[in-house]
């Protein structure tokens, strides 16, 4: 039987440039999901969504400024899975660990490894030819919360929260 998890995504829409390399994606196109950078997962089950959980997550993004973000290294996990690095990891560490303190029930991963590493996971793809596609961009505008079983093509947009208070000039 698949279990439904939640997760806190921002998707990097950029980065479908790499889904016409043979092995680019594989687990994201099973679950369904777009190319992401994921902030949290297990996140706070579904049942749980209710009032107060989503005015203090809206809240706690609306509280924080949007950012432009740049993906032009490839990196290994030591299981062999290959990521996107984000150039500068700082703003999105800063948004996890901002979550995390909201949420501490609910650390990334669910606790399984130390530290936060920002990554897109990629696949297994050819490093060269990734490369000549990027890099990859985005604006950080939003976050996805979503949730996601176990099932081939389950993942399920439920809410996008907007960072910064509507009507708050970004730029």
């Amino acid at each position: 039987m698949s279990e439904e998890r939640t997760a806190l995504i921002v998707e990097i829409p950029d980065a479908r440039r790499l889904a016409s390399l043979p092995g680019a994606f594989s687990e994201g196109r099973r679950l369904g999901v777009p190319p992401h950078l994921t902030l949290l997962t297990p996140f706070v089950p579904r049942d749980r969504w209710a009032p107060p959980m989503l005015p203090r997550l809206r809240d706690l993004l609306a509280s924080t400024s949007p950012f432009a973000a740049r993906f032009s290294r490839i990196e290994r996990f030591p299981d062999g899975t290959q990521w996107l690095a984000p150039d500068d990891p700082a703003p999105f560490v800063r948004l996890i660990t901002r979550i995390v303190a909201a949420f501490p029930d609910f650390p990334p991963y669910g606790g399984i490894h130390d530290g936060i590493t920002a990554h897109l996971t990629i696949g297994e793809v050819d490093p060269l030819a990734a490369t000549a596609l990027g890099p990859f961009l985005a604006s950080v505008r939003e976050v996805v919360l979503g949730s996601y079983t176990s099932d081939a093509g389950s993942w399920r947009e439920h809410h996008r929260i907007p960072l910064a208070h509507p009507g708050t000039r970004l730029f």
